[in-house]
């Protein structure tokens, strides 16, 4: 994945995985601002409570952004968004 363009985000580097998918720092081209983007398996959102828990987890994201995501990469510099996809 590392170097792969997913829309307008161009993977950096791995930043963990967990039980839905992995995690990775991304570059958003169109804003010039690292991110975290989570990428999905397929099906992975296929029933209800997965797509509920889905949200749960970015919402509690959106709400610690910066700080929760900078532990997570544990790298220099704030990861500023988080933002995901679903692989095809």
């Amino acid at each position: 994945m590392i170097g792969r363009t997913l829309g307008h985000y161009r993977i950096v580097e791995p930043l963990g995985a967990g039980g839905m998918g992995e995690v990775y720092r991304a570059h958003d081209e169109r804003l010039d601002r690292d991110v975290a983007l989570k990428v999905l398996p397929e099906g992975a959102l296929s029933d209800e409570e997965a797509r509920k828990r889905f949200r749960k987890e970015a919402h509690a994201l959106t709400s610690e952004a910066g700080s929760a995501l900078e532990r997570c990469g544990g790298r220099p510099g704030p990861l500023t968004h988080a933002t995901t996809t679903q692989t095809t």
